[in-house]
């Protein structure tokens, strides 16, 4: 009598589960899809930028990488921070690789990266910068035959087709003397949620992206701040331009630029931009579901 009653129960929960699959499936059937979020990490690699991006596809980016050991100075954020923090988040390969310039303190990191890491794609301006650590750069993307876009602006990049990435910067040629406003500069958008990925552009570099698009193809809602909060960047007109809720600065703590300048953190706390930090806060995430966000801070790096 008991067997027959439990198995009379397993056969009910059976149908039950059955059901709730079914209703499940038809909830989210082709009209009715879950969310699929963009996940935005700006990681804790001291002086320098570093963020991974996490497509709505699953498509992996990475943009700069922090630092690497230059001199007397062995801290390298792409083997000490950001490959931990890939290994952890169980990524075996980076689809998408942006070198926003040429400068230590934004592609360092990315040697040993791209050492331990299957890559699709290195997209760089091509400005030419005579630096050990560049030329050891290019040396290792010829080395393991990664393939190498140059990007300017205008060009869209076909990353994910839940995403719209258009190339703001740098002009035709590289317009500039220097890497820092020669910067690769990215829109990414997700629905009605963008980001402005700026390296470090400063204020020639601001004026011309002002000067050659529309308002509403500059405007977005989170700003990774320029040239990491420098005097040099974030004017008035850009932010205005601009417009974010939401801004993040990359540096470190105590740093010997002292970055961010205090008249910059002046000048976002005058727009009422909430301003959020790596060298307070450590790393921070943002997810999207191209409606709404949220944000947080990760913490620092052990």
């Amino acid at each position: 009598m008991k067997k027959t009653i439990l198995l009379k129960s397993r056969i009910l929960l059976f149908f039950i589960t059955a059901i709730t699959v079914l209703n499940i499936q038809v909830f989210y059937g082709q009209q009715e899809q879950p969310a699929k979020n963009l996940y935005v990490y700006f990681l804790d690699v001291g002086q320098g930028d570093g963020a991974f991006i996490r497509t709505p596809n699953g498509k992996n980016i990475l943009i700069d990488a922090g630092q690497c050991a230059v001199g007397d100075d062995e801290f390298d954020a792409g083997k000490e921070i950001v490959i931990p923090f890939l290994v952890k988040k169980n990524i075996t390969r980076i689809d998408y690789v942006v070198a926003s310039h040429a400068h230590a303190d934004h592609i360092g990191g990315l040697i040993s990266v791209m050492k331990k890491f299957p890559i699709g794609v290195v997209y760089d301006t091509g400005f030419p910068y005579s630096s050990p650590v560049y030329e050891q750069f290019l040396r290792l993307i010829k080395m393991k035959k990664i393939p190498y876009k140059i990007t300017q602006q205008g060009d869209i990049l076909n990353w994910d087709p839940d995403l719209t990435v258009k190339v703001l910067s740098p002009g035709k040629n590289n317009l500039f003397e220097d890497p820092n406003n020669n910067s690769i500069v990215l829109k990414i958008t997700h629905k009605d949620i963008s980001f402005l990925f700026t390296g470090d552009a400063e204020a020639l570099a601001e004026d011309e992206m002002i000067g050659n698009h529309k308002k509403s193809e500059i405007s977005s809602v989170i700003l990774k701040v320029p040239h990491h909060g420098s005097r040099t960047s974030s004017t008035e007109y850009f932010l205005d331009a601009v417009n974010p809720e939401i801004a993040v600065i990359s540096c470190g703590r105590y740093n010997r630029f002292r970055h961010p300048h205090s008249d910059t953190v002046r000048r976002f706390n005058d727009y009422n931009i909430e301003l959020h930090r790596t060298d307070k806060e450590g790393t921070i995430f943002i997810s999207t579901d191209g409606e709404t966000y949220t944000i947080k801070s990760l913490g620092f790096r052990k």
